[in-house]
């Protein structure tokens, strides 16, 4: 160990700081489904950890998952389908009734209307054809003890407008089974089998919409509460069971392979949507509290103008749970067994996630795809899912890609948070992260050596057997501000033909941890395994990418120029930073590699380019002097005569010949670990400070020194007495306690 400047040593040890317990908490509400504990993985199994006080680890545990409802109406008539959640099937049974088995007081089944044919003749000064469907003239505000069973509207369009923007026309056809332009009171019904077939016939220049199989209310109408069941209603459009663009209270009732469409607003929605049945929303939904199973989709899609207040529902084994484009304030609930839980697209806003992701096979969460989405904040649960939260602003251009807290637990996820490519988390807290693997908990990166994402901070939280190949907590090769009172124990990077980096933490940028406020970061028992060598180790820091900048002037007169090319691969500094009675404790190594500088000087004559001596002259001194009268739109009076020559030279007027390589230089340097905080902080070192440097095939070769700061704060090496040998030791203020000084 050398040191230019030691203000203290004192011949003590460090005093231990032992791990916190921990607790992995309950799921919020999960009335969708029970747990009950096996005594090993399975179908329809999920893994939980237990914490043990006698050993101080965590425990697997494994629980399946049974769903509490898997029956659904009443009736003589059923109809089954199967999903698959968590690598097993679930039979999901519809019961309902129909015309025959029934008792309706009102039965209008198998009716025809049809709307005609609509021809260029039809078209009014407004340009807009409007046919109305329904079977039934509704003469009441209610309907009740009804069913509508296969009834039918036919029809079709031959118009053409005469060109796509000014002279086109548009045509709709309204309505299946009952249409509606007033104010209804209630409709108790049941709708099965109703369909709105009117569709374009021929035409160009002609928008054709058929909505609405079963009800269509338009928007000057008003429906207190609908009831009933939906099955299997067909349109050509949107809307198979309802269309709304008007005004609608409330929807109860069970709808199967049946979807309906909001366009107007919608109060409350208390339903089942079963088998490839589906919400979708471009007006106004004060709530939804229904179940979604079974949708080859999304069972709830929120379009761009889709304004949602309030979701709390269940989402069980659809493709995809929530597929939002528009606004949602708030998601409850349960996703069990989807492809993905929740997406969200361009220009998105949710303002808060509290619910449980379980089992979904890509992404709990997927957050981005182009820019301009917003997630306010994430509390909730994600066991067992692929990557649990996604966030990717991909390449499309423009806008951004944030989340502003995530205060969540991640459980046995494949991993647990992927953030890349220009999208910000401004702050993860009071998190826990157990038992992620593969990708370990968090990958923090950038794409291509730019495209950054950021994570602002990351507080109160941990990482407890963790695992990757390069990272096992965390795999950073963008930007995180910095991350404070949180602890790593147990994680691993793990390689099976190759050199694994960064039990805890790999990184290729600045990495600041700090322990305020009387907290701990702690790093205990973290680990790399190289093809079955484990190694202790807490952090390790890698060089950046090669970057390469070619023919940088170092010197230029009028007889000759040199210039460097110069290759960097940059290495990050860790920065330890303890302060208001924090304490950072590392009982594994800190490692690195070596960054390198790279310098080619090349010396070469200097001459006018061929193309530009008729204008300059043939000579550079000839050349500097016509610059000055010619005054090109480059030039400005204040530059000096080498400034004439390095801008021309930039602009290949100037060009070198008989090039020399007068040097190749290269410099060598470890990473930087700068310890700093107050005088009531407290940093502990009970293991080695080292950097490695590496051959072209990736091949360790020998140590590096590191470069170590001590500043304000106070620095314990109380297990080692040669923490730092090797190393280069700058005390600039503080206090520093070891054994021994050697």
């Amino acid at each position: 160990m050398t040191s230019r400047t030691l203000l203290a040593a004192l011949l003590i040890g460090a005093t231990p700081v032992y791990a916190d317990n921990f607790s992995i908490p309950d799921f919020y509400d999960n009335s969708a489904y029970s747990l009950t504990r096996v005594d090993q993985a399975g179908d329809n199994t999920i893994t939980k950890f237990e914490y043990n006080t006698a050993t101080q680890t965590f425990e697997p545990v494994f629980y399946r998952v049974d769903l509490k409802q898997t029956e659904f109406g009443e009736g003589s008539l059923s109809q089954e389908f199967q999903i698959p959640i968590l690598q097993g099937n679930v039979n999901i049974k519809f019961n309902y009734d129909d015309a025959s088995t029934g008792n309706y007081e009102h039965i209008y089944k198998d009716i025809t209307k049809d709307l005609g044919i609509v021809t260029n003749a039809d078209i009014p000064e407004d340009r807009e054809i409007i046919k109305i469907g329904g079977v039934v003239e509704i003469e009441s505000d209610i309907v009740e003890n009804a069913i509508f069973q296969n009834n039918t509207i036919t029809g079709g369009s031959r118009v053409s407008g005469e060109n796509s923007t000014d002279l086109a026309v548009s045509v709709s056809f309204k309505g299946g089974a009952l249409y509606n332009d007033k104010n209804l009171n209630k409709i108790n019904a049941d709708f099965i089998g109703n369909a709105n077939e009117a569709k374009k016939l021929s035409g160009i220049y002609v928008g054709v919409t058929s909505n609405g199989g079963a009800i269509y209310n338009d928007t000057n109408g008003s429906i207190g509460e609908i009831n009933g069941n939906f099955i299997n209603n067909t349109t050509i459009d949107s809307g198979d069971a309802i269309y709304n663009a008007g005004t609608i209270n409330n929807i109860n009732g069970i709808f199967y392979n049946n979807g309906s469409s909001n366009n107007g607003e919608i109060g409350d929605i208390s339903a089942i949507f079963l088998n490839n049945a589906s919400l979708a929303n471009s007006g106004t939904i004060e709530s939804v509290q229904s179940t979604f199973i079974g949708s080859s989709y999304a069972g709830l899609r929120n379009h761009s103008d889709g304004r949602i207040v309030n979701i709390n529902s269940d989402f069980i084994g659809n493709d995809t749970g929530i597929s939002n484009n528009g606004y949602i304030g708030t998601i409850t609930g349960n996703f069990v067994g989807q492809d993905t839980g929740i997406s969200t697209g361009s220009g998105t806003t949710i303002e808060k996630i509290k619910a449980n992701f379980i089992g979904s096979q890509d992404y709990g969460i997927y957050n981005g795809y182009s820019g301009g989405t917003n997630i306010g904040s994430i509390e909730s649960n994600f066991v067992d899912n692929g990557v649990a939260i996604y966030s990717d602003k991909a390449e499309a251009p423009g806008g951004y890609v944030n989340i502003d807290n995530i205060s969540s637990n991640f459980i046995n996820n494949a991993n647990a948070i992927y953030n890349t490519n220009i999208t910000n988390i401004s702050q993860i807290s009071n998190s826990l992260f157990v038992g992620n693997s593969g990708g370990g908990a968090i990958i923090n990166s950038a794409i291509n050596g730019h495209r950054y994402s950021t994570i602002d901070k990351i507080i109160n939280s941990k990482f407890y057997n963790n695992s990757s190949v390069a990272g096992g907590a965390i795999y950073n090769t963008s930007n995180i501000g910095e991350i404070a009172n949180s602890s790593f124990y147990n994680n691993y990077a793990q390689s099976e033909n190759g050199t694994a980096k960064g039990g805890a933490i790999y990184s290729t940028s600045d990495i600041h941890i700090t322990a305020e406020d009387g907290g701990q970061s702690i790093f205990s028992g973290n680990y790399t395994e190289s093809n079955g060598v484990q190694t202790p180790n807490a952090i390790y820091l890698d060089a950046t990418p090669e970057q390469k900048i070619e023919d940088v002037i170092a010197y230029i007169d009028t007889q000759s120029v040199v210039t460097q090319d110069i290759t960097t691969k940059a290495i990050p500094t860790l920065i330890l930073d303890a302060s208001t009675n924090g304490v950072i404790q590392f009982d594994d190594t800190i490692d690195g590699a070596q960054g390198t500088t790279e310098t080619i000087t090349t010396t070469a004559d200097l001459n006018v380019a061929e193309w530009s001596q008729e204008v300059y002259g043939s000579t550079v001194e000839e050349f500097v002097e016509s610059v000055k009268t010619i005054k090109p739109y480059w030039y400005d009076e204040d530059m000096t005569d080498n400034e004439i020559l390095a801008e021309a030279y930039d602009r290949q007027i100037l060009v070198s010949t008989n090039e020399r390589v007068e040097t190749k230089n290269e410099i060598t340097t470890g990473y930087s670990l700068n310890i700093t905080g107050d005088d009531t902080g407290k940093v502990i070192l009970n293991n080695d400070v080292t950097a490695h440097t590496y051959d072209t095939d990736g091949n360790e070769t020998g140590t590096a020194p590191v470069n170590i700061s001590l500043e304000k704060t106070n620095l314990y090496l109380g297990a080692r007495d040669d923490v730092f040998n090797g190393n280069n030791l700058n005390l600039k203020s503080g206090f520093m306690s070891m054994v021994n000084d050697s």
